[in-house]
Parts: structure tokens; sequence; C-alpha cells
């Protein structure tokens, strides 16, 4: 591991910095598919009242998952959510319109009406410059 704080950890942290792409914290151009570009805000000078802070960034590439083991993660998966939500398949209808609700039967009952705020006061003309 470098020891002077400049060096990259890893080979996955190449051309990271102030000049990355991400650095400016608003850039939305990648050129990885899958991967996340990643910008953090460092500060300067701990002693600088003002909180300076210089844009930083990096990328984390996509993960590889090899076939194997993707295609047995995707079928548990897969598997588990049916399990879980058989149910809703079962009723379901494509053509029937989706429920609604009647907000005069959820109103809340009238002990429990909250008061107006009050209104704000208005500046006049003679007051307002």
């Amino acid at each position: 591991m470098p020891k002077d704080g400049h060096q990259p950890l890893h080979a996955g942290e190449e051309d990271a910095g102030t000049t990355h792409r991400a650095a400016d914290g608003i850039s939305n151009f990648s050129g990885m598919i899958g991967g996340l570009d990643v910008a953090i805000r460092v500060e300067i000078d701990a002693a600088d009242r003002n909180g300076t802070t210089e844009g930083y960034g990096f990328s984390i590439p996509p993960l590889a998952i090899p076939q194997s083991d993707r295609v047995s993660q995707e079928t548990t998966r897969s598997r588990r959510f049916h399990r879980m939500h058989r149910h809703l398949h079962s009723s379901h209808s494509n053509t029937s319109a989706p429920p609604t609700t009647n907000m005069a039967a959820t109103s809340a009952p009238e002990s429990d009406t909250v008061p107006p705020l009050p209104r704000p006061a208005t500046a006049t003309v003679e007051g307002a410059r």
C-alpha cells in the first residue's frame, strides 16, 4: 500500500483524482457500461474557516460475475420472488381498472381537525420600500 496518500491503492483507482471526469460533481458522461462514477468533495485545509473543498472523482468498474454463478443466483432469486408473490398473479387481471378511493369516506373525524394557519400580515404601500 502506498504511504504518501497520492498513489492509487489498486488498479481500479486508475485516473482517480481532481482531473477525473466525475470530479466536478455534475457530469453525467461515463464511458463505462454498468460501472459507477463517484464524486466526493475533499476539504483542502482543515484550518480553513471557509471550508474550501475540491472535487475528487473515481470510477467503480462493473462487477464481473462468472456466468455459472450468475445463472444460479438469478434462478434462485426468481424462484424466491415468485414463491413469495404467487398470490399476486392468481387474481391479477390486465382488463380490470385499478381500485379507487373515496376521499369523503377516508377523511378524519371532526374532533381531529386542525385549525387553519393564521394569514400572514401584508405590507402596506407606505411600509414597503
